[in-house]
């Protein structure tokens, strides 16, 4: 996922709820959207067999702060807007499948993914924030049946 552009004023705090079509929802006080969100997206190769797709609840990025990323949503065939898809529940072996992808009936299935990025009051400085930098990006289990 790419949340984008975010400019903002001295004092600030919200949270940017991204929907698994890229589409988004901004929330708070001295928070800007300047576009160009982008959803996570994998692509499940096969034309036939089932399979589970589950992923981690949360993630962070890393920069001059910490940002959270919580209430990661998944959505199989077309992404949707925020709160549209499906909760991810985690990757062990008791959690349950957030989606489940049958690829004869979707050849090469596309698997979007969306979140809600937390801004906590002030936090924001210059530059950029990654899950590979300083974060824990978030995880997703892809399992054939």
């Amino acid at each position: 996922m790419e949340f984008g552009l975010i400019e903002f004023a001295s004092s600030h705090s919200g949270f940017l709820t991204m929907g698994t079509n890229g589409s988004v929802s901004l929330t708070g006080s001295g928070l800007f959207y300047e576009g160009n969100g982008v959803p996570g997206q994998i692509t499940i190769v096969g034309n036939s067999g089932i399979v589970e797709i589950k992923c981690e609840s949360g993630a962070t990025m890393g920069g001059d702060t910490t940002l959270t990323i919580s209430d990661i949503e998944v959505r199989a065939g077309s992404g949707g807007g925020p709160g549209t898809g499906s909760p991810c529940l985690g990757i062990g072996g008791g959690d349950a499948a957030a989606v489940v992808v049958d690829l004869g009936a979707t050849p090469n299935a596309r698997i979007y993914f969306g979140g809600k990025l937390n801004i906590p009051t002030n936090a924001l400085s210059s530059g950029s924030y990654s899950s590979t930098s300083g974060g824990d990006p978030m995880t997703i289990s892809a399992m054939f049946q």
